[in-house]
């Protein structure tokens, strides 16, 4: 792990050592690598080395023509890999700010009681009311209230929406397994690890939930 360390600082004591000293020495050094290819068909290149390599190779301008062990078509190719892994950890997809089961319910109750508004117009009331959320959130939770609950359920007052809307609710953070919580539930729960399994209807049988009888 310490070789580009020390070949960094090989680098800045050459810096100051006699011109005609670093001409003696890589020359000797030419000499020895050639020796080497008569004898080594194929040598090995570790990670390590190969950022070495690029790295070097980036502050000499006549790279390609001291490189012996390697063609400079592989060095080059080095180079892009090293820049595609770098770009791909850069955008790699982080997961979302985890949001609070109040939250997540305050955004179904509003989608669910505003079926004609938008993400958009949704998390413009929400940061009204203080709260920051992408809009990608709301859509996520949209989607969900309407797929899960609203699209399969006829409501009848108002009074009967509040009371689908709270059920939903309580099953969603309570009782149903998310992917992005390693399939969790919002709301953490002691549940036992023997006794009978029982089917739990949700929402008049649309979800269940799954339990064991204590």
């Amino acid at each position: 792990m310490l070789e580009p360390v020390f070949l960094f600082a090989a680098a800045v004591l050459d810096a100051l050592r006699p011109r005609l000293a670093l001409l003696g020495e890589i020359t000797l050094l030419r000499h020895q690598l050639t020796v080497l290819q008569r004898s080594v068909a194929r040598p090995r290149v570790t990670r390590l080395d190969r950022i070495g390599f690029v790295a070097l190779a980036a502050i000499t301008p006549t790279w390609r023509n001291v490189l012996r062990i390697v063609q400079p078509e592989t060095l080059l190719r080095w180079h892009r890999g090293g820049f595609k892994a770098l770009w791909r950890w850069r955008s790699r997809t982080r997961p979302a700010p985890r949001l609070s089961p109040k939250t997540a319910t305050l955004i179904r109750s509003v989608a669910a009681a505003n079926r004609l508004w938008g993400a958009e117009r949704t998390r413009g009331d929400l940061l009204k009311l203080g709260i920051k959320v992408s809009k990608r959130t709301v859509q996520r939770y949209m989607r969900a209230v309407r797929r899960e609950c609203l699209d399969h359920v006829l409501l009848l007052d108002e009074r009967h929406f509040q009371r689908v809307v709270a059920e939903y609710a309580r099953y969603h953070n309570a009782a149903r397994p998310h992917q992005g919580l390693g399939q969790q539930t919002p709301i953490p729960a002691e549940r036992p690890a023997e006794g009978n399994i029982v089917a739990l209807p949700v929402l008049g049988g649309l979800h269940h939930e799954y339990r064991r009888a204590a």
